[in-house]
């Protein structure tokens, strides 16, 4: 059987999959503007949270999204825009995307509501939710507490 025949034949079973990160990707760049305009006009000043909490909450927010069913691509997608320019509140950018970052990949491996979550259940014939926490629920806390070291420690760095 040709590689053609094969993806022919598997890549419907991933309907879901696909369609979870479509639909991720165009929710969360229409609203985000829309929600960074309403925010801009009636939010909260996050001018005046200290820098560091930007960073910790980055980290820990997107996979906490996650567990309630956002994509990170969603997430990252509505938070994002929420959030004064770096330069505005004296970090670096790299430490603010380094948090962005190491949240999206903490949410990645535990949210049982991403495409790789979904796979990996789907692959071994358990829930999601146990592919998610239950496999990569230790990994989550060692790695995402080293990761908020890093992304604060980039702060004093660069």
């Amino acid at each position: 059987m040709g590689p053609r025949i094969a993806a022919a034949r598997e890549l419907p079973s991933y309907l879901n999959e696909i369609s979870l990160l479509f639909m991720a990707g165009f929710i969360g760049s229409s609203e985000g503007i829309l929600a960074a305009t309403i925010a801009a006009a009636h939010g909260p000043d996050l001018t005046s949270v200290p820098p560091w909490l930007i960073l910790v909450l980055m980290v820990w927010i997107i996979p906490l999204t996650g567990q309630l069913g956002m994509n990170p691509i969603l997430a990252v997608s509505l938070i994002v825009p929420l959030l004064p320019q770096p330069s505005d509140i004296g970090l670096p950018p790299t430490a603010l995307v380094a948090a962005i970052t190491a949240g999206w990949a903490l949410s990645g491996t535990t949210s049982p509501y991403t495409a790789s979550v979904l796979l990996a259940a789907k692959l071994g014939g358990v829930p999601p939710a146990k592919a998610g926490l239950g496999w990569n629920g230790v990994y989550t806390v060692v790695a995402g507490t080293a990761m908020t070291v890093r992304a604060i420690a980039l702060v004093y760095l660069l």
